[in-house]
């Protein structure tokens, strides 16, 4: 019996205890929403740094045939909505997130916002419920993991940050399905379009780097440089050059921000930038050797190509861990419900979700309160929780009946 199973007869013969632990996750999901709603007031002022600002004069740019990738500034025009304080020097977006976001000018600033955050909200809850449902959890369970992954520091950051990953996370689960289904054109789509969103992606070809995946790979490349093409004929090809010197240059000045969790980090926090690279190209050959010692099912395939990524990317910032609550549900599919895989199955769940130096620069009065070394055990503890979720996985036996290609049972 895996833990979906024994968690879906508990809940089953145990009725009270379930009321009583959906009662307590609707108390916190209220709390939770008056945080997000206190936050945003204070955001939507349009005053503080936020990320958002930088969206939001991106599609302002775009719209009015300005230099996108030119240092950031906030126009004339909008001197009376935002601050003057930017929380970057450039704009990181790759050009086809540039494209994306443009519409936000079109609403007034306050009304974006909220649309946004609603909108990451409700993408999050649906395909937590539906990978929960296809992995065949009860309907009430399935509601239950939704409601709880809500409530996930991740998802806290991404909704008062407002950023667009759950965007990402809708076309790599659509990627999934895909790759199940054998829609090989659509896969090559859907990857193609998540590294065109989000660079990081890019370490998701390299499950598909042998010969077995060979279409999946090219029509992938194929659609990574299409898109690519597309979106600079519209934004100007010009821009790709400003994006290659000015946008990603910046990105090393926050190899040690709080929040950034990948192994570059802690080898540039504990020794030196270049200790970082070393240790990310070693955590790189070791996941590449297990990787092709055999052919991986979609599930395993899926959960390794999502953490190992959100490990090797130079920045693997916390709201980016939002993509792992699929897996963590997908895992729970496939172990065992010994003693030992749900302990190990509970600190992936709390390293991963609910650890708090997820929170970023606001769990600094913690670390800075610890004595070294505890100080970066608790800062990389979801590091170290990344690591054990690829193991965890490369061990678990993902042979038998694939359960998200199997039929939803009316539980």
């Amino acid at each position: 019996m895996n833990i979906r199973d024994s968690f879906n007869g508990h809940t089953a013969k145990h009725p009270s205890v379930y009321v009583a632990t959906i009662t307590l996750v609707l108390i916190i999901n209220l709390l939770f929403t008056l945080v997000i709603i206190q936050k945003g007031n204070n955001t939507i002022t349009g005053k503080l740094p936020a990320d958002f600002n930088i969206y939001y004069i991106t599609s302002y740019r775009f719209l009015n045939d300005l230099e996108i990738y030119n240092k950031l500034t906030v126009p004339s025009d909008l001197s009376d909505v935002l601050s003057d304080v930017i929380p970057a020097s450039y704009l990181a977006s790759p050009p086809f997130l540039v494209l994306l976001t443009s519409p936000l000018i079109f609403l007034p600033f306050e009304i974006a916002w909220w649309s946004l955050t609603v909108f990451s909200w409700l993408i999050v809850f649906l395909s937590t419920f539906v990978t929960a449902r296809t992995c065949q959890f009860s309907r009430k369970n399935s509601w239950l993991i939704a409601s709880w992954a809500v409530t996930s520091l991740p998802v806290f950051i991404l909704l008062i940050a407002n950023h667009f990953e759950s965007v990402l996370l809708l076309l790599a689960l659509f990627g999934l399905f895909s790759i199940k289904k054998k829609y090989n054109i659509l896969v090559g789509l859907f990857l193609g379009a998540s590294t065109a969103f989000k660079l990081f992606p890019l370490y998701w070809f390299l499950p598909f780097c042998n010969r077995r995946y060979l279409k999946i790979f090219s029509y992938s490349m194929a659609s990574f440089i299409v898109i690519n093409l597309f979106t600079l004929y519209l934004i100007g090809f010009d821009q790709l050059y400003l994006f290659l010197n000015n946008a990603l240059p910046q990105s090393m000045f926050w190899y040690k921000s709080p929040g950034n969790l990948s192994l570059l980090t802690i080898g540039t926090v504990l020794c030196s930038t270049t200790a970082g690279w070393v240790l990310s190209g070693l955590g790189a050959i070791l996941i590449a050797y297990f990787l092709f010692r055999r052919t991986l099912p979609p599930d395993q395939f899926f959960i390794i190509a999502i953490s190992g990524s959100l490990l090797l990317s130079p920045l693997s910032w916390s709201y980016y861990y939002i993509l792992l609550i699929p897996c963590l549900i997908i895992l729970a599919s496939h172990l065992e419900s010994t003693k030992s895989n749900r302990l190990q199955l509970l600190f992936l769940i709390i390293s991963l979700c609910f650890w708090p130096s997820l929170l970023g620069s606001l769990s600094d009065p913690i670390i800075m309160a610890l004595p070294a070394p505890i100080d970066n055990i608790f800062r990389f503890l979801p590091t170290l929780g990344l690591s054990m979720l690829i193991a965890t996985t490369f061990q678990a036996d993902f042979s038998k009946l694939d359960q998200l290609s199997s039929s939803i049972q009316n539980q």
